[in-house]
């Protein structure tokens, strides 16, 4: 039997729909093994099941499908570049934040706050 959706996970899928946008059209390459490929997907470090850094983002940059999906996320490169880019307390500051307990979230405004960033990201990037 298939489990319905419910009224969250739309506005769950809203904001991770726009916040995933966001994050591949910034960065536009993969973090972990810098290639450009088209198919970028939005990569977690800490995994997108912590809501405390779900939508981080310095936790979360484009990855490649084979560094994401088939290497689990390089977490030892992804380790690597966020020491480089952010410092290591930024690093450890996100590996704590997954035992924070987040019980409620406002997707739809994550969602609307993400759609408006992309596009003016979109707009930005095209007067270049």
């Amino acid at each position: 039997m298939k489990k319905e959706k419910t009224r969250a996970w739309y506005k769950k899928n809203w904001a991770d729909v726009w916040f995933s946008r966001f994050i591949r059209e910034r960065d536009k390459r993969c973090y972990t093994c810098d290639t450009t490929s088209t198919k970028l997907q939005c990569g977690h470090f800490v995994p997108r099941q912590y809501l405390a850094t779900r939508y981080s983002e310095i936790n979360n940059h484009a990855q490649c499908y084979a560094c994401n999906m088939l290497y689990g996320g390089q977490p030892s490169k992804y380790s690597l570049n966020l020491i480089r880019d952010y410092g290591q307390d930024v690093v450890t500051n996100l590996e704590n934040s997954r035992h924070l307990i987040i019980r409620d979230m406002d997707y739809k405004r994550i969602g609307d706050e993400y759609k408006l960033k992309y596009e003016q990201l979109v707009k930005e990037n095209n007067e270049l």
